[in-house]
């Protein structure tokens, strides 16, 4: 199954790295989630590779059941792409990539081009943590409820400026992830993106792209839909991205599913096809990653779950007190 951070209970995980005290990379200030002055990253590159070379090493553990997400010296677009390098040897499986911010170059910069050349090489999937990119100091009467409305939005916007610059088109085995993400906004954002490319004003864009929007973001494109909603599992067969969705659980987060995550399995996912349900929590992840298949098929029969559980409807009781975002049902995004 495909989630953010380690879980013990998890037969395969997606490990990012986290802290939520500003001090998660050593001499960075370019974080998980991408805060700080990158202006003082003089020696980014040394603690980038810190963390890495711990990163691969607990990794090396059990090879089979984890996928590092590496971190890059952000501050540096060519030491991004000789990290990206050592980052494959060590056996590391992706890259985290900041969500775009103003201190440092747009992504449809020419100066990202090794970086975009080292990933497709290398196979290394670029993966972008929610909760990133540039905000306003929120303040006031409602500040935090003006973060939470627009934090989905600004970790997603390197998708768009990646599609219409044509770095797909000229990496065309470039991965983009974007993970602890909700995924009912993507047909919207796959429409408006195919409305400007096939609209009237959209000759110069077509000139550039062999393919509308839409096509990319099925090739090269997934979420990494953290605490994800019975209704949104219907909504990718519905718009036929069960291969670009993956499920998540957001371990330790207070808002993931944990210590209720197979509950939370059979609550999303107990009235849909098992080959969907397959494709969502494992399947696409193992071809993402490069994971091994076979073994983690004999973990998986040691631990499960088994078709027939997740399958089994769940009610939540009225009482029960879970992850934030555990159990969502709607109206929007955060219930």
């Amino acid at each position: 199954r495909y989630v953010q951070e380690h879980h013990p209970q998890e037969r395969a995980d997606v490990i990012f790295h986290g802290g939520l005290n500003g001090q998660s990379i050593p001499f960075s200030t370019t974080g998980l989630i991408s805060w700080g002055d990158s202006a003082y990253n003089n020696l980014e590159h040394v603690g980038v590779r810190i963390y890495n070379r711990w990163l691969a090493d607990f990794c090396a553990l059990a090879p089979e059941r984890h996928a590092g997400i590496a971190h890059i010296p952000i501050s540096d677009p060519a030491a991004c792409a000789r990290e990206v390098e050592w980052a494959a040897e060590a056996g590391l499986k992706g890259i985290n990539l900041p969500a775009p911010r103003g201190d440092f170059p747009m992504l449809n910069d020419p100066v990202w081009e090794p970086l975009w050349a080292a990933c497709a090489e290398t196979g290394l999937s670029v993966n972008t943590h929610g909760g990133g990119g540039e905000h306003y100091p929120y303040a006031g009467q409602g500040a935090q409820a003006m973060y939470m409305m627009e934090t989905p939005f600004r970790t997603r916007r390197g998708l768009w400026v990646m599609i219409f610059s044509g770095i797909f088109d000229r990496y065309p085995n470039l991965k983009l992830v974007l993970t602890e993400q909700w995924m009912d906004w993507a047909p919207s954002a796959m429409a408006d993106m195919d409305g400007l490319y096939n609209g009237p004003t959209g000759l110069a864009i077509r000139s550039t792209l062999p393919k509308p929007p839409s096509e990319y973001f099925r090739e090269n494109c997934f979420i990494g839909a953290s605490f994800m909603s019975n209704g949104e599992a219907h909504m990718s067969i519905e718009h036929d991205l069960t291969g670009n969705v993956m499920w998540g659980d957001d371990y330790p987060h207070a808002e993931g599913t944990w210590p209720d995550t197979r509950e939370a399995m059979r609550f999303t996912f107990s009235d849909i096809d098992p080959g969907h349900t397959r494709r969502f929590l494992g399947e696409t992840a193992i071809d993402l990653y490069g994971l091994d298949r076979a073994k983690l098929t004999d973990v998986a029969a040691k631990i499960g779950p088994t078709v027939a559980e997740v399958a089994t409807p769940y009610t939540l009781p009225e009482d029960a007190v879970v992850g934030l975002y555990a159990f969502r049902t709607g109206p929007g995004i955060f219930i």
